[in-house]
């Protein structure tokens, strides 16, 4: 089945919120190819091999990736998010929070880093701020039920 997605990030976003499943899951891939792309073939180039790198567990080397791609492209908004899931993994919840920062300055609309960044106060038990978090992910996302359940989990732990 073939749909007619908007190319535009405001359609894009707004598909995100429809009650067909299969056209959130198209938009949201459509938006995660353009965030990949958005500093050229070969920043996205260095993008996927600092994830393989992430992937097979080599994470000096991935880190090295990201942070050079940051050097040569620093509004590459998914270069720092590649680095903020990098610096979770390896439980650096400060550095994540720092890159998931920067990444909703340069892209408020990514909802992976605002679940990435909900996520990290949720592992410093920093629950009133991982709450908001959470939410403004689910405000973009709002089917997103992992997003759901953490909020509902932050709510629990703050009561």
């Amino acid at each position: 089945m073939s749909f007619d997605l908007p190319d535009d990030l405001m359609g894009l976003l707004k598909a995100l919120r429809q009650d067909n499943e299969r056209v959130r899951l198209h938009a949201t891939r459509a938006l995660w190819q353009r965030w990949y792309a958005e500093a050229g073939p070969e920043a996205e180039r260095q993008l996927l091999a600092g994830t393989a790198s992430m992937e097979q567990q080599r994470f000096a080397e991935a880190e090295q990736e990201f942070s050079q791609l940051i050097q040569q492209h620093p509004d590459f908004a998914e270069a720092y998010n590649k680095r903020a899931t990098l610096h979770y993994i390896c439980h650096r919840y400060d550095r994540s929070l720092r890159d998931c920062h920067r990444v909703v300055e340069l892209n408020p609309h990514h909802f992976g880093a605002w679940h990435g960044m909900g996520l990290c106060y949720f592992a410093l038990d920093r629950y009133p701020e991982a709450l908001p978090a959470f939410r403004r992910a689910l405000e973009i996302q709002p089917f997103a039920q992992i997003n759901q359940a953490m909020s509902l989990e932050c709510l629990v732990r703050m009561s």
